[in-house]
């Protein structure tokens, strides 16, 4: 796995769709990654999923932006709900205790994470876990994200829209 903080490429890159990381999240939810593995860059994350699609509690040591290209997601971070729509966007600081969940039918999202994130590896591993029958191994998963740098605080969220 390349060093996520080393010097970014001074040449410029295409990555092609089909050469992308992709990793499904639960039954409706999904991400794909567009630059993984190209060492100190931002990583860029795109998600789509399904009403219900949420991610637990949880906190990190990267910042991350996330912004709405389609749909309705109440966030919460820090402790105060916000609702975005197409357009909207987010910021959240390192170390801040946050989630999501898509109140509407299907929604769409990019999100940027700092260099330092191991999100990617995150959801490859974590993935696996997510998709067998009957309920995930949670106990597991929260140890696994812990050992890449996220602590697992609360469980996800339910809609409510």
């Amino acid at each position: 796995m390349p060093d996520p903080v080393a010097t970014p490429s001074s040449q410029p890159f295409v990555t092609r769709a089909a050469e992308q990381p992709r990793h499904g999240f639960g039954p409706t939810g999904g991400f794909a990654f567009p630059f993984a593995g190209h060492a100190g860059h931002p990583e860029l994350v795109v998600e789509r999923g399904g009403r219900g699609s949420s991610a637990p509690l949880h906190r990190h040591g990267w910042a991350s932006w996330e912004i709405v290209l389609e749909g309705r997601v109440r966030f919460v971070v820090d402790g105060q709900e916000h609702l975005l729509g197409p357009g909207d966007a987010i910021y959240t600081p390192p170390n801040v205790p946050h989630t999501y969940v898509i109140e509407s039918e299907t929604a769409q999202l990019v999100a940027l994470n700092e260099p330092s994130s191991r999100f990617e590896q995150l959801q490859r591993e974590v993935a696996p876990m997510m998709a067998g029958p009957g309920q995930p191994d949670f106990a597991a998963i929260g140890k696994r994200a812990a050992e890449l740098g996220v602590e697992v605080l609360g469980p996800p969220l339910t809609p409510r829209l």
